[in-house]
């Protein structure tokens, strides 16, 4: 998981927003309860226009914070 999670940041890092969204769905599969993979995958689909998919992941990421 961490593995695609950096390929993730190394993606938005060059602006492959498609290959970075991928990666980070990855990273999320094999670690869900990740608090960055969610919020960097909802940074990403706002950066795509997708604001319901975007929200839809930072719940999930306030969700993890708050179990913190």
């Amino acid at each position: 998981a961490p593995a695609y999670y950096n390929m993730g940041c190394a993606y938005l890092k060059v602006n492959d927003l498609k290959k970075a969204k991928n990666a980070f769905h990855d990273a999320i599969f094999l670690k869900p309860n990740i608090p960055e993979y969610h919020y960097n995958l909802a940074y990403v689909y706002k950066q795509l226009g997708k604001e319901k998919d975007a929200k839809t992941f930072l719940e999930y990421y306030n969700k993890l914070m708050n179990n913190y």
